[in-house]
């Protein structure tokens, strides 16, 4: 290289056929040289050796990112299930209290979905219509609860059909009969109100009647 002219660092193939990189540099007021020179792979090796500690280094804070991700996610989806199964509990104690109330009232109850489909009595109902809450269960409403007009005897409009056409509570017309499963006749006082969901939708219809026998032999 120094015959050649050039000094600076240089790459080259030294006596060995070995790829080197060498420093020339003139000495001052002479004809000579100083050079030094090292092994391309010697010289390079500790950059490569410096180039994987990077990768390795980036390479172990993205998976470490990943799994603090993981982490957290898992986390958030524990927290999400733990909230939804609180609010189904408590759901379920007030579906449980709910229900218990019903079985205790003195008045019959009945509730439908919005469709008129049955899916519960209590027991006043059970003993007025003369179905059971298993016999009752998902059938129409008119087949269990029926009604007619005390004095025209024409039958009287489902009240399910009215809540969900009204959106509102509404009560039976006056003179109304219940005609049970054996065919005794009852004359009741009704009212039916809405079922909504929390968007306010009306998902089903609560009945509730009572069998005014008693107070018309009290009035007589």
């Amino acid at each position: 290289m120094a015959v050649k002219g050039k000094t600076g660092v240089v790459e080259g193939t030294d006596y060995r056929g070995v790829r080197v990189l060498s420093a020339l540099e003139p000495i001052p007021d002479s004809n000579w040289f100083m050079i030094a020179k090292v092994d391309v792979e010697e010289a390079l090796g500790s950059w490569r050796h410096f180039s994987l500690f990077i990768l390795g280094s980036i390479f172990g804070l993205v998976l470490a990112a990943i799994m603090v991700a993981a982490m957290i996610r898992q986390y958030e989806l524990k927290k999400h299930y733990r909230a939804q199964m609180r609010a189904e509990r408590a759901r379920r104690r007030s579906e449980t209290r709910f229900r218990t109330t019903l079985m205790s009232v003195g008045d019959g109850v009945i509730a439908t979905d919005a469709n008129g489909a049955i899916e519960f009595l209590n027991p006043v109902a059970e003993a007025l219509t003369g179905w059971t809450q298993k016999e009752g269960r998902q059938k129409p409403l008119e087949e269990v609860f029926r009604i007619v007009n005390e004095e025209t005897r024409e039958i009287v409009e489902n009240p399910v059909r009215r809540v969900v056409r009204e959106g509102n509570v509404v009560g039976l017309a006056n003179h109304t009969l219940l005609i049970d499963r054996g065919g005794e006749e009852h004359p009741i006082a009704d009212s039916g109100a809405p079922i909504r969901n929390e968007e306010g939708e009306i998902t089903g219809v609560v009945l509730v009647f009572r069998d005014q026998s008693e107070e018309r032999r009290h009035q007589a």
